[in-house]
């Protein structure tokens, strides 16, 4: 049983991430991409090992705008997960209603789980036992992963700098 539940649970990460890039760009997502483009070309001038600028354009530089893309997208999958297993005990769920109440639960501007709605939104009973996720044991141990679009994306914008930097060098 425990097999399925893994099975399940994957599919339902993967089906909140889907439809989350499918949307509009949450803000938390958009400001961390913009962080990366405004700081692309003074790290690769800084640095001329293109993994070392990358890790530090991530890690450094736009350290925190990245690790709130990733509290989105862990919290996401967080929501996701405990919405699909809310829907073994309500007859006639549908994995695309817990993907949709998965995306209303967590703050598209700050990655964190919503608490509290915003006005004219749809109160999300659960949002308090979900944010409990991330505060237990194995919430804890859960690394901030940086999302692989912008690991992507922080890899393409220090290769296109540093390629105008030869550029304009020769």
């Amino acid at each position: 049983m425990g097999f399925r539940y893994f099975v399940i649970a994957a599919a339902l990460i993967a089906t909140v991430a889907t439809a989350a890039h499918g949307q509009d760009k949450a803000p938390v997502m958009a400001r961390a991409e913009q962080c990366l483009r405004d700081n692309v070309d003074r790290v690769v001038a800084a640095d001329t090992d293109l993994n070392s600028a990358t890790n530090f354009l991530l890690g450094y530089r736009c350290a925190e705008t990245v690790e709130a893309a990733a509290r989105y997208q862990r919290n996401l999958s967080y929501a996701g997960l405990y919405n699909m297993m809310s829907a073994f005990k309500i007859p006639g769920e549908r994995n695309a209603s817990a993907t949709a109440r998965a995306t209303e639960a967590v703050d598209p501007e700050t990655g964190e789980i919503a608490l509290h709605p915003a006005p004219g939104a749809r109160p999300h009973q659960a949002s308090t036992e979900i944010s409990q996720i991330g505060s237990e044991p194995a919430g804890q141990l859960t690394p901030e992963v940086v999302p692989v679009a912008l690991r992507k994306l922080a890899g393409d914008l220090v290769l296109e700098a540093r390629e105008r930097q030869l550029a304009r060098g020769r």
